[in-house]
């Protein structure tokens, strides 16, 4: 699963990834095999575009222009469909873009936050 959240780069990177199997590694309640299937079908089962113009808050929409889950395709549609939100795209980074430069998206995160 890891080519779908992570870009070749990150993966490319033995520091990384040696970091992030650690961390997976270390989890104190790992997901079981049911339970990650179970996650598998809710998120491709799971629409939630029809409720999405009833967000009136100001919403961040973030994504990265590497990401297989939610491509930038599908974060600009979800902005396009809620009347304050922002689209963020992050550079060189695939879905999880916290973990693979976490400035990056820090830096968006407080930025938003700031303009509020």
């Amino acid at each position: 699963f890891l080519p779908w959240i992570f870009t070749a780069n990150f993966m490319e990177d033995s520091t990384k990834m040696s970091r992030m199997i650690d961390r997976i590694e270390k989890k104190s309640i790992p997901q079981s095999n049911e339970g990650y299937i179970g996650q598998v079908h809710a998120v491709l089962n799971h629409d939630a575009r029809e409720i999405l113009p009833q967000i009136t808050q100001p919403t961040l929409c973030m994504t990265g222009d590497e990401d297989l889950i939610t491509p930038p395709h599908c974060a600009k549609e979800m902005a396009q469909m809620i009347g304050q939100a922002e689209l963020k795209l992050l550079e060189k980074v695939g879905h999880c873009a916290y973990i693979e430069d976490p400035t990056q998206y820090n830096q968006a995160v407080v930025s938003f936050l700031k303009n509020l």
